[in-house]
């Protein structure tokens, strides 16, 4: 299967009081970004998780993982949190097979619920030996998490249109109003399939065990 790529400067996602994302939230929901919406096994994902400020007492510690559709884990990654976010990386398995993945994010202090409540995200893995794609799984619209328009605009301003790998990028937002909690901007290779079908998705996270105690972790310690 061919994929054209280009690369776009868009906003990811903004939270206002008006969005239907920050609604979801109520206040007490993790919500993961990642970088892109699709990669190859084996490479390295970007992901940065907002922290609802009801959670610092929860510790600074962010679990981040990758799990199957039908709710297999796949690999984890933890990131400490500065301030309302953490933000890290997580490696692809080089042998994971191509499909639809599911990033989600929690605390340890959160373990001692029987359901971990989060806003993750969808993610499609490309399998970098694999030479033909006949089919790929596609989940209903409905599924994802859908912002209202708060009618708010944003203009990006970046230095120049063009740019080698790994050069870094400088440039400006700017937004009509200062009602926005949390901006998250991002530089990316996007893939319209990939971008058309994955999305922001509540998640339920089962197997936590009730018997654990709800520890804060701070710089990996329990307190």
């Amino acid at each position: 299967m061919s994929r054209v790529t280009k690369i776009l400067f868009f906003i990811v996602c903004s939270f206002a009081a008006l969005t239907s994302l920050a609604q979801e939230m109520g206040g007490h929901k993790l919500v993961v970004f990642t970088d892109r919406d699709f990669c190859i096994s084996g490479d390295t994902l970007w992901v940065k998780a907002f922290v609802p400020s009801d959670l610092n007492s929860k510790g600074n510690i962010v679990h981040i993982q990758i799990e199957t559709q039908n709710g297999s884990w796949v690999t984890s990654e933890t990131i400490r949190r500065n301030d309302i976010s953490a933000e890290g990386y997580i490696t692809i398995p080089d042998s994971l097979q191509t499909g639809l993945y599911f990033i989600q994010a929690f605390l340890n202090a959160q373990r001692s619920n029987r359901n971990i409540e989060c806003i993750g995200r969808s993610l499609y893995v490309y399998n970098r030996f694999e030479e033909e794609i006949e089919q790929l799984p596609v989940l209903d619209k409905e599924t994802y998490l859908q912002p209202q328009n708060i009618g708010t605009t944003m203009h990006i301003a970046t230095d120049k249109t063009e740019y080698n790998r790994r050069e870094k990028v400088q440039g400006s937002i700017s937004i009509e109003n200062n009602d926005f909690e949390f901006v998250v901007a991002s530089a990316r290779i996007t893939d319209p399939f990939s971008q058309a079908n994955t999305g922001h998705i509540n998640f339920e996270m089962d197997g936590t065990n009730p018997l654990i105690s709800p520890y804060p972790e701070n710089n990996g310690v329990l307190i």
